[in-house]
């Protein structure tokens, strides 16, 4: 016997009712769908009567969802995202390969986007999409295929492989301060220090063996890592930044490195991610390949005033809280920290004091009301 057919509202009434719940407006949710104000407040009224259930309550203009609503609409809005999955799903599978690669403004731009032109010369198949955002994404529920994540990881739930370690150096402009410099690391809080809410001196001074020098207190923040490299270009102040960042600034001659011989490594690193439903679709595999590939020319290339220095103890070293330990299989040395990325052994649960730089590292994991990135 054939089963009988679904009975769904008019599916009109529920575009209408998802969008306007969403947005918790009729006015959104008619600009989202191109429709008039009068247009969602008609199809929400028909769905209601057809439910005989009051979804919205209104006062005037404004209107709130009914506890019924509320239900319905978390539902509707689940129902709606499987749909428009599935759908990306088929056109990406199914029409000319595409590739969404998400990943943290700074590294980006810094790193990532003038390289990404040897991947799409190796790759003419394939539709490359780079979406720079602090923004946390949920790799199991959005059409983003792939990310590199700046964090602490593991991400067992995520398929994951290391990309590479990071570490902090110092560097200025030549021309900062007319090109006179700081002589000795005790000599740099007598200068202007550019600040970063994540770049933190405290990671330097430690390396440098200066547990109590002063930590700047005034001045600009930069969110931005990048920006923060651009303002140390400009001649604004000294900054400690990312090597991998400002390498090709240092390289330039924009950006003078100042104490070589002392490099701080990071608490994070960087990660390839992805979903593991799709880490063996073809243009995932290929990009993940790529890039590690990249990566390890790149620090190939690197002089060797990349190695972390003692008697920086990342373990005890304070920074507003103590930084979190190596992930399990990821020993600190002092040598070749970022150019090093032993085998991961088996995840293990961390708690961080220290806040995590990337809320992309947490994959679908965190909140989306957790702490931002730096960019």
């Amino acid at each position: 016997m054939a089963n009988p057919p679904r009975r769904l509202p008019n599916l009109s009434a529920l575009r209408a009712f998802e969008a306007a719940a969403r947005h918790e407006s009729f006015t959104a949710a008619a600009a989202e769908l191109f429709v008039t104000h009068s247009a969602i407040s008609h199809q929400i009224r028909a769905l209601e009567e057809e439910l005989g259930a009051t979804l919205f309550q209104r006062s005037g203009r404004r209107i709130a969802l009914t506890e019924i609503g509320a239900a319905y609409a978390n539902q509707i809005t689940a129902a709606f995202a499987n749909i428009a999955l599935a759908t990306a799903s088929i056109v990406r599978d199914h029409r000319t390969p595409r590739l969404v690669l998400s990943t943290i403004p700074s590294f980006a731009a810094r790193w990532l986007a003038p390289r990404l032109g040897r991947f799409i010369i190796d790759n003419p198949e394939v539709d490359l999409e780079l979406r720079s955002s602090t923004d946390l994404v949920d790799l199991e529920h959005s059409d983003v295929d792939v990310g590199i994540r700046f964090g602490t990881g593991p991400y067992p739930e995520l398929f994951y492989e290391p990309l590479m370690h990071e570490t902090f150096l110092v560097a200025c402009s030549p021309k900062f301060n007319g090109g006179v410099f700081p002589e000795t690391p005790a000599d740099l809080p007598d200068f202007t220090l550019l600040r970063s809410d994540y770049e933190r001196w405290r990671l330097w001074f430690d390396a440098a063996g200066l547990p109590h020098a002063q930590t700047p207190t005034r001045g600009a923040i930069y969110e931005d890592s990048s920006l923060l490299i651009e303002g140390a270009a400009e001649g604004l102040g000294i900054a400690m930044v990312r090597a991998s960042l400002a390498a090709d600034a240092i390289a330039s001659g924009r950006l003078v490195q100042l104490f070589p011989e002392i490099v701080a490594p990071s608490p994070w690193s960087y990660w390839v991610v992805s979903s593991k439903s799709n880490a063996e679709r073809l243009p995932v595999k290929r990009f993940r390949e790529w890039v590690i590939a990249e990566a390890r020319d790149f620090l190939d290339a690197q002089p060797d005033t990349t190695t972390p220095t003692m008697p920086f103890v990342p373990e005890t070293a304070s920074v507003g809280g103590a930084i979190p330990p190596s992930p399990r299989g990821l020993g600190r040395t002092t040598s070749g920290a970022l150019k090093s990325f032993p085998p991961l052994s088996a995840p293990q649960t961390q708690t961080e004091a220290f806040p995590c730089p990337d809320a992309h590292a947490r994959g679908q994991s965190r909140s989306r009301k957790s702490k931002q990135a730096p960019k």
